[in-house]
C-alpha cells in the first residue's frame, strides 16, 4: 500500500517516543510536533488530479505525482547524543546548579530544551535528501461536515 510504503509508520512510532512534556520539555515535545508536520509538507510532490467519481457522500480520486520516500530516512540518534553531551560540557556550572536546586528532571529537561532545535534542523536536512518515488494511487474520500476527508489510500 502506498501509506505503509512512504516509511510513515515507522517514524511515527519513533517521534511518539517524545510526545511527553513531563520528561522531555516543553520546546522538545514543541519541536518534535513541528518536525512532524515538516514531515507532512513536503510529502507529495508534483501532484496531478486525474479522474474524480463522486456518489452521494463518497468520491474517489485519481492521482500522479511523486512522494519522498521516507522509509531510506534514518533518525539518527547519535546526533542528538552529540549534541547533548557538547552543551553538557559547554554549560556545566548552569547545569550544576539546576540539578542541585530543582532535581534530575529539570536538568534533563534543561539539556533537552536546549539541544531540540539543532536536532530538529538537522532531521529536516535528513528529509529533504529522502530519493523521491513515483506516485500512482487512487483516493477515497468521504464528506463529513461539508468537508471531503481521505479515508484511504490505494495503489
Amino acid at each position: 500500500a502506498v501509506v505503509s510504503s512512504l516509511g510513515l509508520e515507522k517514524m511515527e512510532a519513533q517521534l511518539s517516543l517524545y510526545d511527553n512534556p513531563e520528561i522531555y520539555g516543553k520546546v522538545f515535545v514543541e519541536e518534535t510536533e513541528s518536525f512532524k508536520k515538516a514531515v507532512f509538507e513536503d510529502l507529495f510532490q508534483d501532484i496531478e488530479i486525474g479522474d474524480i467519481e463522486v456518489d452521494g457522500d463518497q468520491a474517489t480520486v485519481k492521482i500522479t505525482g511523486k512522494f519522498l520516500d521516507y522509509s531510506s530516512v534514518q533518525l539518527d540518534t547519535s546526533i542528538i547524543t552529540d549534541l547533548q553531551n557538547t552543551f553538557i560540557n559547554d554549560n556545566k556550572d548552569e547545569l550544576l546548579k539546576v540539578y542541585k536546586e530543582e532535581g534530575m528532571r529539570a536538568y534533563q529537561i534543561k539539556v533537552y530544551d536546549a539541544v531540540a532545535p539543532q536536532y530538529y534542523a538537522e532531521m529536516k536536512k535528513a528529509l529533504k535528501e529522502a530519493n523521491t518515488t513515483d506516485l500512482t494511487g487512487t483516493f477515497n474520500l468521504e464528506k463529513k461536515d461539508d468537508q471531503w476527508i481521505i479515508t484511504s489510500i490505494a495503489d
